[in-house]
């Protein structure tokens, strides 16, 4: 029997150790790969600080330019603005880092546009500090608000991408490689002086001194539009004044000067005054009132006075001394409590006469006789003129020897509205007797 060989299979160490080995490189090159990419995700942050960093600054130079340009135009040039300047001034917050992560401040050259007059121009740069990388520089200036650049290493500011140049000394500072620059045109600080002009406000909380002006406003001729409300002690116009609503006064008058008053512009009337006496009616217009118009002295017409409210004669009236017509035109008066026609008489006056009274429509009448011996003689004495209706009362007298007036009474007989029938009262030989009659008609 043939007796087999036993072998035993040793295991291939070698190749192992080389596998591993080639893992580990591997790795060692992933994590230096991944390190420098971290690395460089960190400079881009890093970067990117710098770069809102150094636009806050120069945001904040280049609007206290705008609000203060007067001002810079007077002072010797080249002047320059810092971050003290502006955190002093308000233009940057309290607490503002005035240097970047790399150690560097901030300054603002500013000096006259040579080809433009009264026109600024300015170059922010960084200063101080450690040098920033070219690939850094370059990073920041493309992240920068506005025209964003760099220090090359000619010490001459260049904009993004060689989008500018400038030389910072032409701007009285010293700016070194390794910093960076912002370039401030005069077009960019013109567009940043129109957004100062543009008047708009808004409200800060808890801040009223920052909510009140402490000048006075010159509008140069421009509309204050739609206010709301406007409080004001006094207001003075040089032209007219238009409302939509009513104009009130709580104490006060309407004042006006210069032979002016109040007018309706749409009926052209109102009232004026042109002299010291009188109150006076735009263009002569009437008067009308539904109530009452009371004067304590005389009122006073140079034409007809018009009664257009008709009363009748003997009808109830209140108070005594109203004055109307009747339907004929005749004046009537409120006399007793009662319309009376009053305002006239008709007369005639003589031996023989007559007197009416207009306003009662009443006829005083008296005549006389014939001289008579004291015998009964009738005699007949005629009115001087006819009563139109009617007879009311008579009275006879006498009168004796042309001279007085005695007790010789003479006897009515008869009447009618043309005269009276007389007759002596008795026998007065000797006597002349002359007859009197008064009699009242209408």
């Amino acid at each position: 029997m043939n007796k087999k060989s036993l072998t035993t299979l040793m295991p291939h160490r070698g190749f192992v150790s080389l596998e591993v080995l080639a893992a580990l490189a591997i790795i060692s090159l992933g994590a230096i790969y991944a390190a420098e990419k971290y690395s460089e995700y960190l400079n881009e942050k890093e970067w990117s600080v710098a770069a809102t960093h150094a636009s806050t600054f120069n945001e904040a130079a280049k609007q206290y330019i705008a609000d203060n340009t007067d001002t810079i135009l007077t002072k010797p040039l080249p002047f320059r603005i810092t971050s003290s300047l502006l955190i002093k001034e308000g233009y940057l917050q309290k607490g503002f880092s005035e240097k970047n992560s790399f150690g560097q401040g901030y300054v603002t050259g500013v000096v006259k546009n040579s080809k433009l007059k009264n026109k600024l121009q300015a170059l922010t740069c960084s200063v101080n500090g450690s040098e920033i990388t070219y690939k850094g520089l370059r990073a920041i200036s493309t992240q920068i608000s506005g025209l964003g650049g760099y220090i090359d290493e000619k010490n001459i500011a260049t904009g993004a991408y060689n989008g500018w140049s400038s030389q910072p000394k032409d701007f009285g500072i010293d700016c070194k490689k390794g910093h960076i620059a912002i370039a401030l045109s005069s077009e960019v600080l013109g567009t940043a002086l129109q957004e100062s002009d543009r008047l708009y406000r808004f409200n800060v909380n808890n801040r009223p001194e920052l909510n009140r002006m402490y000048t006075s406003i010159d509008m140069n001729g421009n509309n204050l539009d739609n206010a709301d409300k406007v409080n004001a002690k006094t207001g003075q116009f040089s032209k007219n004044v238009i409302s939509e609503g009513d104009i009130k006064s709580n104490s006060g008058w309407l004042v006006t000067q210069n032979n002016k008053g109040w007018m309706n512009s749409t009926h052209e009337g109102g009232f004026y005054m042109s002299d010291k006496d009188w109150i006076r009616s735009v263009n002569n217009k009437g008067i009308y009132s539904g109530g009452q118009i009371k004067a304590k002295e005389r009122l006073t017409t140079e034409e007809y006075l018009l009664l257009e409210k008709v009363a009748i004669v003997g009808m109830q009236c209140s108070p005594k001394g109203l004055i109307s017509r009747d339907k004929e035109g005749a004046i009537l008066a409120c006399q007793a409590g009662k319309w009376s026609k009053s305002g006239g008489t008709t007369a005639q006056l003589s031996e023989k006469g007559w007197w009416k009274d207009e306003g009662t429509g009443l006829i005083y009448q008296w005549s006389d006789g014939i001289w008579v011996g004291g015998e009964e003689e009738r005699q007949y004495i005629k009115f001087p003129i006819p009563f139109p209706n009617k007879t009311l009362s008579l009275s006879v007298t006498a009168r004796i020897n042309s001279r007085t007036y005695g007790d010789m009474f003479f006897q009515i007989y008869d009447f009618d509205k043309n005269g009276v029938t007389v007759i002596p009262n008795g026998d007065h030989y000797g006597s002349q007797i002359k007859p009197y009659v008064i009699a009242i008609g209408y």
